[in-house]
Formats: C-alpha cells, sequence, structure tokens
C-alpha cells in the first residue's frame, strides 16, 4: 500500500501549484485555488471528474511549459464556479463548457471590453440553468449586460457588488415587465426574484419595482442626497430594502412613520 496516492475529496491551495501535490483526483469534489495559472485551472478539470466546486482566484494566463492546451473541456458535474483571472477570462470560457452549472462568479476587473461576450457565448454552448450570477469588481456601464442576462432565463439571483452600471439594465427590466406577466416564451428574467447591490450607486433607483421582484437588495453608504430615493421605493413602490451604513438616521425614523401610518 505504500504506493497507494491519497485521493482526497476537498483541496485549498494558496501560493502553491497543483502540480505540488501527488494525489489520485478522481474523488474531488471541492477546490479552492488561489495563484493558480490557466493551464492548471483546466488540468483540474479534466483530471478530477466528481467535481462540483471550483474556486479559482487571482488566476494568470502564464502557462508551465509549452502552449495553452485548446482542447475545448466539457465538465459535466461543476454546479459552482468562482472565477477571478486578472488576465482575460476569455482564455477560461472560451474553452470550457459546463452544463450543470446553476452558480457562476466572476470578476470583471481589469478585463477587455469581449469579456463579456466570452461569458455569454460560454453560457448559451453550456446550455446550462444558472440560478445565481454574481459579478464582481468592474465597470459595467458600456459593457454588453443584455445580452449576457439574455442566456441567463432561468435566472433566480443576480448579485452586483462593487460595479458600475448604466441606467439600461433597470430601464430593460421596466419595459420588458409586462412580457413577464403575460407568460411570453421570451420574456426577459422571468424566473428573477432578487438583485442585491453592494457598493456606490451609478444608477438611478426609482421604477426598480417595475420589474416584479420579489426584493431588492442595497448595501450602500447613504446620505442626504440619495435618502429620499429609499423612501419613495418603499413608500410608494413597496421594494423590499436591506440597507446597512447609513449616516441619515433619520432615514429609518421616517420609515417607521411610514409604517405607523399604513
Amino acid at each position: 500500500m505504500k504506493n497507494v496516492r491519497p485521493a482526497p475529496t476537498q483541496i485549498s491551495l494558496r501560493g502553491l501549484s497543483s502540480h505540488s501535490m501527488d494525489v489520485d483526483w478522481t474523488n474531488l469534489a471541492y477546490i479552492e485555488g488561489f495563484g493558480f495559472r490557466l493551464d492548471e485551472c483546466l488540468l483540474v478539470l479534466k483530471q478530477s471528474p466528481r467535481l462540483v466546486h471550483c474556486n479559482f482566484e487571482d488566476v494568470g494566463y502564464r502557462v508551465s511549459t509549452g502552449q495553452r492546451d485548446e482542447v475545448h473541456i466539457v465538465h459535466k458535474s461543476v454546479r459552482w464556479l468562482w472565477l477571478d483571472d486578472r488576465s482575460n477570462m476569455a482564455n477560461f470560457f472560451d474553452v470550457v463548457s459546463l452544463p450543470s452549472l446553476v452558480y457562476l462568479a466572476f470578476a470583471a476587473e481589469f478585463q477587455p471590453s469581449q469579456a463579456l461576450d466570452s461569458v455569454t457565448s460560454f453560457i448559451r454552448r453550456s446550455g446550462c440553468s444558472l440560478e445565481t450570477l454574481r459579478i464582481t469588481n468592474g465597470d459595467l456601464q458600456e459593457a454588453p449586460i443584455i445580452p449576457l442576462l439574455e442566456a441567463t432565463p432561468e435566472l433566480y439571483r443576480l448579485e452586483l457588488f462593487a460595479v458600475k452600471l448604466s441606467d439600461t439594465l433597470f430601464q430593460h427590466l421596466g419595459e420588458t415587465v409586462l412580457d413577464v406577466y403575460n407568460g411570453e416564451v421570451k420574456a426577459f428574467l422571468p424566473d428573477l426574484d432578487s438583485i442585491d447591490l453592494y457598493g456606490a450607486l451609478t444608477i438611478q433607483l426609482p421604477g426598480i419595482a417595475l420589474s416584479g421582484l420579489g426584493s431588492f437588495h442595497v448595501i450602500h453608504y447613504i446620505d442626504d442626497a440619495n435618502s429620499a430615493i429609499f423612501r419613495e421605493l418603499i413608500s410608494e413602490d413597496g421594494v423590499d430594502l436591506s440597507i446597512t451604513d447609513s449616516s441619515n438616521r433619520n432615514l429609518i425614523k421616517d420609515l417607521e412613520m411610514l409604517e405607523r401610518s399604513d
């Protein structure tokens, strides 16, 4: 039994190469890799047929030897993916399909403008029924976010963490809400129940309730200038809000008075 390699179900590596481990990857279900090269991430997918949860952070494009393997990878058991690629995430998404994926998170920081198109193609090619999409750290004001979301009709929750947005997304939600109510086949995000926004607001909030969302959560520093917006959303549009880090203490009192008056 001396030559039998360990076959872990979970692996977490920080600052170490995946090649530094002499293990049997067959039973691996969960991996956290910090600082992996792109080719290491792809190799993990190839070697781990039972993999369910992937967390690849601070991914680098550099490869160890030779050129990057261009063979397309189809992995049928991965359901959860977090990718933070510091070069170009298209290098990963262009060569991978994950048909069982239900949770996708990626960092948009430092990404070229066409990177979001690559994610859209990846989702359509995979044919996955994505339920949660989380995008972090990036400027999406000019990015093609509508085509990306059109590729996720089963989306239930959208999380946007420290991203800059234009009004386009929420205007589109308001304009297409009747299609959702009428049960149109090609309705925009008919199952969307929750949007979470974290960070500075770069959009106009009134009218978000037109999308028919179950909840709209905002974690944001609220000052006197925009506190009126939140009062309007809650009192008139009936949106559920989660608010933290507010310097405007009167906002809470005002909301309590609104509840009593109802």
